[in-house]
């Protein structure tokens, strides 16, 4: 639902009432506003931020104790905040895209698409974070045994990732 809402400190306001020109494309919308309210009563009544919270952080601890029960810390860690964090792959003597290509390729291939971030939602339960950390140790045990073997790009099953930005 479309929605926007310019506010700010009273004094800055009201300078609206002078020489600003803004419009709001949906300003005589209100749908919009008993969607808005219909989802703050549910987020307050179910307790959505502090289970974002709760299943955030059991994914991210639960990631970074298989990195460190793995060996990989000097490879990858779980950063952020928990309903919002990130894989981080380092450059440690291998090119960290294909440490995550082959990390991301065997998540994929046990049902987990993992793109390098976490953004939770009201949907995960711990029972599904569960199974991602499973998946994680799997994946993880397979990147260890090819950074022992020094084969990562052999075990891919396509091309590895590249850069985004490059400089020129």
């Amino acid at each position: 639902m479309p929605i926007s809402v310019l506010a700010g400190k009273k004094e800055f306001m009201r300078e609206l009432d002078s020489d600003v020109f803004y419009s709001f494309t949906f300003a005589g919308e209100t749908l919009s506003l008993a969607a808005s309210v219909a989802t703050i009563n549910f987020m307050n009544k179910n307790m959505v931020i502090e289970h974002l919270w709760k299943v955030g952080n059991q994914l991210k601890d639960g990631t970074n104790n298989i990195i460190e029960k793995s060996g990989l810390g000097k490879y990858m860690k779980c950063a952020g905040l928990g309903p919002y964090s990130t894989v981080i792959f380092y450059d440690a003597g291998l090119d960290p895209l294909h440490v995550k290509s082959l990390f991301m390729q065997e998540c994929f291939k046990r049902g987990v698409f993992f793109a390098g971030y976490h953004i939770l939602c009201f949907a995960h339960t711990p029972k599904i974070i569960d199974k991602t950390l499973a998946v994680y140790e799997e994946a993880a045990s397979i990147l260890k045994e090819a950074i022992k073997k020094n084969d990562i790009l052999a075990r891919l099953e396509g091309k590895p990732l590249q850069p985004v930005f490059k400089r020129l």
